[in-house]
């Protein structure tokens, strides 16, 4: 959907979406501040990340998306390409027509590593963020349970 078209559909709706960006792509070994800005569309706010000074090729982007409306993170992408990012939040526009604000997160790291320990973090209370515990088991041949039996044997004579 392009634009013109979303602008048009709000229009018609009478009920426009507010977006929030947080940026948080400053030099990794600095601690500066998260940017954070506020936008009427959401062509002004992929312009702002796509534009935004200091964005290099060579690292890790985690992208993460929030509706005001739900208590968690919508979706998480990890990428290397920022301008997949911007495919990844028309979609995640798209797909949460109806919601008041959507506000993206953008973090760069070095590593892909370290995107995705962000992202397990992210979605720590999700039942489906870790693999359930496997029982623990052990099939032991019946020659050793021979051997075993036959040790206690000799130890009680």
């Amino acid at each position: 959907m392009n634009y013109l078209h979303r602008l048009l559909t709000n229009f018609i709706f009478k009920k426009m979406k507010n977006y929030k960006l947080h940026l948080a792509i400053s030099d990794l070994s600095e601690h500066k501040d998260i940017e954070q800005f506020e936008f009427s569309n959401i062509d002004e706010l992929t312009h702002k990340i796509l534009n935004h000074k200091g964005l290099p090729e060579d690292r890790v982007y985690l992208c993460a998306t929030h509706c005001a409306d739900e208590n968690e993170t919508t979706e998480i992408l990890i990428t290397e390409n920022y301008h997949t990012m911007q495919y990844f939040i028309f979609a995640v526009d798209e797909l949460t027509y109806g919601e008041n604000t959507l506000t993206v997160h953008v973090h760069m790291y070095e590593s892909y590593e370290d995107a995705y320990a962000v992202a397990l973090d992210m979605r720590e209370a999700n039942p489906l963020c870790y693999n359930p515990p496997m029982e623990k088991t052990i099939e032991i041949s019946q020659d050793c349970i021979d051997i075993i039996n036959n040790i206690q044997n000799n130890n009680k004579h």
